[in-house]
């Protein structure tokens, strides 16, 4: 029986790091007016634009992200278990939709934790598109990748060589902020 050769990769933002948290911190600490804290977490979990929402409460969009990068911590356990995958021998990636710039200044904030063998944007990868994977993993002359993410939309990766697990926090603070049933039930 042969080994497969697996490889690790993980999304960054609500994964990662504990990314719409921060956010929502963000524009209730920049907003001079009372923001009403349900309403931005449903945003935040639709998805939708953080420029457009700063404009909407006619918040400064380079002050409410300066505030985020403050506010966005990592999560420490799923660090600690990469880690230790990469101790054992296993690549591990990055692969995120934001852009570059977005990724690289978030990745301060665990600098000196875990460093990936390649870190993969939207600039030079699309989630959605199976040949980026195959092609990935082809490169890195591996089998099979193990990939963490968060989001049922978009890290539920329709490849066949994808093994895709979402981490539980994020579907508890859906829950928490009774966004859950606007999504679907999962």
């Amino acid at each position: 029986m042969q080994n497969n050769r697996i490889i690790i990769g993980c999304d960054l933002h609500n994964t990662l790091l504990f990314s719409n948290k921060a956010w929502v911190s963000a524009f209730l600490t920049c907003s001079k007016q009372k923001i009403n804290k349900k309403i931005i977490e449903e945003k935040m979990y639709q998805k939708c634009s953080r420029k457009k929402m700063a404009a909407e409460y006619n918040l400064d969009y380079n002050s409410v992200l300066e505030k985020y990068h403050e506010f966005v911590t990592p999560n420490a356990k799923l660090i600690k278990v990469l880690k230790s995958m990469q101790n054992s021998g296993f690549k591990v990636f990055l692969i995120s939709s934001s852009t570059k710039e977005k990724v690289y200044k978030d990745l301060l904030k665990i600098d000196n934790c875990i460093k990936f063998d390649q870190v993969l944007t939207k600039e030079n990868f699309c989630k959605a598109q199976s040949t980026d994977w195959t092609t990935m993993i082809d490169d890195n002359d591996a089998d099979l990748m193990i990939y963490i993410g968060n989001d049922y939309d978009e890290d539920v990766i329709n490849n066949e060589r994808v093994v895709s697990l979402l981490v539980g926090h994020f579907f508890k603070e859906l829950k928490d902020s009774n966004v859950i049933s606007e999504r679907g039930d999962l």
